[in-house]
């Protein structure tokens, strides 16, 4: 017989007994035994403390604000309700399982050495940041500290972890804006220069050819489309560039700019890629898109120098793709010169005005003239168009010159054009025309100069109006209610729509010159001009003959019942005071 029982002593502590007793013989009721006491007060008082301890691991365990696991031979012993809440688990699901059960295969070999290590209880603490799935399937970053220790003569492995999802999230979402574009998802400029760097200094690197691309006609698309077509035709861009770039690297640089490195690739094979992404359409509309080159070591050893070569190549760029050449650096001071010389003249207003005679074909009467942009410099002198309109068309300033063309030929012919049916035709573009300070500007000058609208067309090309028919529908209904006419410049070299030509109600079609030079020598220039008188007719308008020059292409002309003509054969631009004399002269000339 063995029991444990307590024992009151006379000082009112207590002993803690553990009796071994046994029945030796019996004599009716009388039992004689043997056995022995032992006090166990200490070996009690041990446990009980070995219990607290005990419940305080526990208690310490569940509570802790971090994942505990104790593996003992390999296999899960303890596991901590923080763990189970975090992983989705139960206990039974865990206990007596070896961690590699939950462990995704591609850990499973390096887990295994970092285990064997910790099971000689010989290695220092180690620390791992690892991706884990839970019982759901979803992902979760934990950075765990595997610390082993001895205990009764075996190795106990403590894995202790905490959950840094969001931490690791929050990172990778901070490097993604340091280093990635957010609307295309491709790397920004940080990014690509590191990867250039990378590229430079790979030993498997022949050569590099750095592109930087760029969508000439986005300001348009935006003013056309609308902004969010703008941002869908940007990622279209960027989605071809991932599979169209698969030696090197594709990235979005600024706006409407995007950069690609290509390695160990040849000059042709180069200009194949660009071609490739330009030439086809989104949407059904058109990416105008040029591209400068740079290439490694040639022209720089470094990625600024390289972007910077590769820019310098793009802004003297005339085709779709160009190479750098050293010559564009002086090219590109002078232009910056012009530029400069053109902002300071927009402030001053000091761009004049000359206007091209407009003449009936059936009477031979002038009948409106095309005021265009004149600019004399005090430095430069006089600047060709040639020189200076590319300039302004490549740096923005076009809508500001063609404003203060506007405005001084409304100053200049305000008197003139009340006396007699005479118009005047102003040049617009699409920036302009698409923009509500258009209409202001032609109300304020009307009231300021008291010049009848009546008495303004203003042209616009093919691209420009047609390209998004309903804006452009409103628009000219606005400009109509005004009394402005429209005229559409250099017909017959864009999109041609008949649709859209009936819905604009244009007053006035302009033939190019390329037809107009070539329809007495080419069968075709000379069909597409006489279709296009026939088109405009019916759609109620005038045509338009621009860069008459001979007798010759005015009887073809006429012969085809063309309406009115410009060009050298019946004047050159001329001064405000040069038109009048000939208006007048040419009045005089037919009441004689």
């Amino acid at each position: 017989m063995q029991t444990v029982y307590r024992l009151r002593k006379k000082d009112g502590s207590y002993v803690w007994i553990y009796a071994n007793a046994k029945v030796v013989s019996k004599e009716g009721n009388l039992y004689r035994v043997a056995g022995y006491w032992v006090d166990i007060t200490n070996l009690k008082e041990l446990e009980e403390k070995l219990k607290e301890e005990k419940k305080l691991f526990e208690t310490l365990a569940q509570n802790l604000p971090a994942g505990l696991l104790l593996l003992k031979g390999g296999k899960i012993i303890f596991v901590n309700d923080y763990t189970l809440k975090l992983f989705g688990y139960t206990r039974h699901e865990v206990m007596n399982k070896s961690p590699f059960e939950f462990l995704p295969f591609h850990y499973r070999k390096r887990a295994q050495k970092v285990l064997n290590e910790a099971g000689t209880c010989i290695e220092k603490p180690k620390e791992y940041t690892l991706k884990l799935k839970t019982k759901k399937g979803e992902d979760k970053y934990v950075r765990l500290y595997i610390i082993s220790f001895k205990k009764d003569e075996e190795c106990i492995v403590l894995i202790l972890f905490t959950d840094v999802t969001n931490e690791i999230l929050l990172r990778k979402k901070v490097y993604y804006l340091a280093f990635f574009d957010q609307l295309t998802g491709l790397p920004n400029r940080h990014l690509f220069i590191m990867l250039l760097q990378r590229f430079i200094h790979d030993e498997e690197t022949n050569n590099l050819h750095v592109c930087m691309l760029n969508l000439k006609n986005f300001g348009e698309i935006n003013f056309l489309f609308g902004f969010d077509k703008g941002d869908e035709i940007l990622k279209e861009i960027a989605n071809r560039l991932r599979t169209l770039v698969k030696e090197g690297a594709a990235a979005r640089l600024s706006g409407k700019a995007f950069g690609i490195a290509l390695r160990n690739k040849e000059r042709e094979e180069v200009v194949e890629l660009v071609e490739k992404l330009s030439k086809e359409k989104v949407d059904s509309v058109d990416l105008n898109i040029k591209a400068g080159i740079s290439s490694y070591p040639q022209d720089g050893e470094n990625p600024k120098e390289l972007l910077e070569k590769a820019e310098l190549a793009l802004l003297f760029a005339k085709n779709t793709v160009n190479f750098y050449k050293k010559e564009y650096e002086e090219k590109l001071k002078k232009e910056l010169r012009i530029k400069e010389f053109l902002e300071e003249s927009i402030e001053k207003k000091e761009f004049g005005v000359v206007y091209q005679p407009i003449v009936s074909l059936k009477d031979f009467r002038p009948v409106g003239a095309e005021a265009l942009v004149r600019w004399y410099h005090p430095e430069l002198g006089e600047v060709p168009p040639s020189i200076f309109v590319p300039v302004a068309e490549k740096y923005g300033l076009v809508s500001q010159i063609n404003y203060i063309v506007m405005e001084k030929a409304f100053r200049e012919l305000s008197d003139f054009v009340k006396e007699r049916e005479f118009y005047l035709s102003i040049n617009v573009n699409a920036e302009q025309f698409y923009s509500v300070e258009l209409i202001q500007k032609l109300i304020e000058f009307e009231e300021k100069f008291k010049f009848p609208l009546r008495n303004v067309i203003l042209e616009l090309t093919e691209r420009a109006l047609m390209a998004k028919s309903e804006k452009a529908v409103e628009i000219l209904s606005e400009l109509k209610k005004l009394g402005v006419k429209i005229a559409i410049d250099d017909f017959g070299t864009g999109y041609s729509s008949m649709h859209y030509l009936v819905e604009f109600d244009v007053d006035e079609i302009k033939i190019d010159k390329s037809f107009i030079d070539k329809m007495l020598e080419n069968v075709n220039a000379w069909q597409v001009v006489r279709n296009i008188i026939e088109l405009t007719h019916n759609l109620n308008a005038l045509a338009l003959a621009e860069g008459v020059e001979n007798e010759e292409q005015i009887r073809e002309l006429k012969k085809l019942l063309c309406d009115e003509a410009q060009g050298y054969y019946f004047s050159p631009p001329l001064p405000f005071k040069k038109l009048i004399e000939f208006v007048e002269n040419e009045r005089q000339n037919l009441i004689k």
